[in-house]
C-alpha cells in the first residue's frame, strides 16, 4: 500500500515538474507567412502587427512573404507547418472565404485546417461612379440602371471584387456586366476615364482619390460608416438594406495549435489593435481596426463562405 502511494506521489510530482519545465510561449522566433509580395496591403498590415507582437511577447515575429496562387501557396505552407504557434498566417478573407467559393482544386480547408486567432482589420469597399454618370446617391444609381436600356458596366480588379459586384447587383435589382482588370489600380483608372459606369473597390485603394475629390464615391459597403470617410453612408443606409460586405485581414495558426498559445496570441493582437497609434496607422491605410476573439473570427468565416459560394454559383464562376 505504501509503495503504491509512493509511486503515485512520484508520478504526480514528475508530471508537475514537466509542466513547470515547459517554456512559456514564445521562446523562439515566430514566422508570420504572407501570401502576397512585400509592400502590398496584406504585407503592410502583417508587418505592423508583427512589430506589435514582438514588442509584447519578447521574441522576433518575422514576416515571410510567399506570393502566388491568390495566396494559396502561403496558406498551404501554414497548413503543413507544425501546430506549435511558431508558424502563423496573415490571412486575408480572399484566401480564407473567397477562394473556397471559386477554386475546385484547393489543397486546404480554411475551416478544418486552421485555428482562428483574431480579426485584425476590416477593409470596406467604396462604391464609386464615373465622372460622367448623372447620379449622386446609391438610390439614383439603382434608378439609372433600371431605366437604362442596356446593362451598366462595372470594373473589377480581382475575382473577389467581381463576386462582391454580382452580389450587390443582385440585391439592388440591377442589370450589370462586370469587366475584369488586372488589379485595383487599373479598375480605378477605368472609372476615372469613363470606361465603365462604376466599381466596388477596396477603400485602401481609393482613399486618396476620394479625399482629393478626384473620384466620386456614393457609399461604403461596411455595416457601419467607415472612420476614414465618415461622410459616406453605408450601402445599407443608402437603399440596399440587405447588402453589407467587406474584406478583412486576420491571424491564423495551423489546426491543433494549443489553446493556450491561441489565447496568448489573441490577447496580444487585441492589445495591439487597441493601441491608438496602431489604430491610427491602420485607418491611414484604409483599414478599420477590429480585434475580437477567435470565436468571432470563426463565426465570420462560417457566415461568409456559403455567401460567396452562392454568389459564385449564381454568376457561374468556377476556377481551376
Amino acid at each position: 500500500m505504501q509503495r503504491r502511494q509512493f509511486l503515485a506521489g512520484a508520478a504526480l510530482a514528475l508530471a508537475h515538474s514537466l509542466v513547470l519545465a515547459q517554456p512559456a510561449y514564445p521562446d523562439k522566433p515566430v514566422r508570420v507567412i504572407v501570401g502576397f509580395a512585400p509592400g502590398g496591403g496584406t504585407d503592410v498590415v502583417a508587418r505592423l502587427l508583427a512589430e506589435q507582437l514582438q514588442g509584447q511577447l519578447g521574441q522576433p515575429f518575422v514576416v515571410d512573404n510567399r506570393p502566388g496562387a491568390s495566396g494559396a501557396i502561403a496558406i498551404g505552407a501554414v497548413k503543413r507547418a507544425e501546430a506549435d504557434g511558431y508558424t502563423l498566417l496573415a490571412g486575408p478573407s480572399s484566401g480564407m472565404v473567397v477562394n473556397p467559393a471559386l477554386y475546385s482544386n484547393l489543397d486546404y480547408d480554411s475551416v478544418k485546417d486552421f485555428a482562428p486567432i483574431a480579426l485584425v482589420g476590416d477593409i470596406p469597399m467604396v462604391l464609386a461612379v464615373k465622372p460622367e454618370l448623372p447620379v449622386s446617391s446609391v438610390a439614383e444609381l439603382i434608378a439609372h440602371a433600371k431605366n437604362s436600356k442596356q446593362p451598366l458596366f462595372a470594373a473589377s480588379g480581382a475575382t473577389s471584387f467581381q463576386l462582391a459586384t454580382e452580389i450587390f447587383a443582385s440585391r439592388a435589382g440591377m442589370d450589370v456586366d462586370v469587366v475584369s482588370y488586372r488589379g485595383n489600380s487599373q479598375a480605378v483608372t477605368a472609372v476615372l476615364s469613363n470606361e465603365v459606369d462604376f466599381a466596388l473597390i477596396d477603400a485602401a485603394a481609393v482613399l486618396a482619390q476620394v479625399k482629393a475629390g478626384a473620384l466620386r464615391a456614393l457609399a461604403v459597403t461596411s455595416a457601419e460608416r467607415f472612420g476614414s470617410l465618415p461622410e459616406l453612408p453605408t450601402v445599407a443606409e443608402a437603399g440596399v438594406p440587405d447588402f453589407t460586405m467587406s474584406f478583412w485581414q486576420a491571424l491564423f495558426a495551423p489546426a491543433g495549435t494549443p489553446p493556450s498559445v491561441v489565447e496568448t496570441l489573441q490577447n496580444a493582437t487585441a492589445r495591439a489593435i487597441e493601441n491608438p497609434v496602431v489604430a491610427q496607422r491602420l485607418r491611414a491605410m484604409g483599414v478599420e481596426p477590429i480585434g475580437g476573439t477567435a470565436a468571432r473570427l470563426a463565426d465570420v468565416m462560417q457566415r461568409e463562405i456559403p455567401m460567396y459560394a452562392q454568389a459564385a454559383k449564381a454568376a457561374n464562376i468556377q476556377l481551376e
